[in-house]
């Protein structure tokens, strides 16, 4: 079931006005090239995919098909895991281009909501993940934009030193 779905998500997409869509970003090089890239595009068709069975299983529960509304449940619930697992290891990933902190940002933004909207406290995993990320996020910018942080501000250029050494202790790239 799971692999026909995953063909209809597969099926290429009209491209919209104004940008490109996953299905183009997908058969570019620079995918195979980044890991962001790539644990997005498959982020996407498991978003793909689950809106398909999503509608499957709506459909069923219209029609009262409790064996079918089951079976897409299950396969809803095994592509959320599939989703949040890709989340997750997106927001610990360090960006190296402009594109990948682009879409890193896109992911803090999905996860702030998430933990915004939740009832309860979400894992602590989670909220370390989400930080890890904004930190990351920061310290490209910081490394990126030529700038004299110490111009900004005081503090700024604290955070932005920390920033840099929780990446450096992060990476092992821990060289004066």
């Amino acid at each position: 079931m799971i692999s026909s779905i995953r063909q209809q998500a597969a099926t290429p997409k009209p491209k919209k006005a104004g940008g490109d869509t996953i299905d183009s970003l997908r058969d570019s090089q620079l995918l195979d090239l980044t890991p962001i890239l790539s644990m997005h595009a498959r982020y996407e068709q498991t978003m793909a995919e689950y809106n398909i069975v999503d509608q499957a299983e709506g459909a069923a529960r219209k029609d009262e098909d409790d064996y079918h509304q089951s079976r897409y449940s299950q396969a809803l619930k095994a592509l959320t895991r599939e989703t949040d697992a890709l989340r997750v290891a997106i927001l610990h990933q360090v960006p190296v281009i402009w594109k990948e902190v682009m879409i890193l940002q896109f992911h803090i933004v999905n996860a702030f909501d998430m933990h915004a909207n939740c009832a309860g406290e979400p894992p602590e995993a989670e909220k370390e993940a989400l930080q890890t990320a904004i930190d990351t996020v920061f310290d490209f910018m910081c490394c990126e934009i030529d700038t004299d942080h110490g111009k900004v501000g005081a503090a700024f250029q604290e955070g932005a030193s920390q920033a840099l050494w929780k990446r450096r202790y992060r990476t092992g790239s821990v060289e004066e």
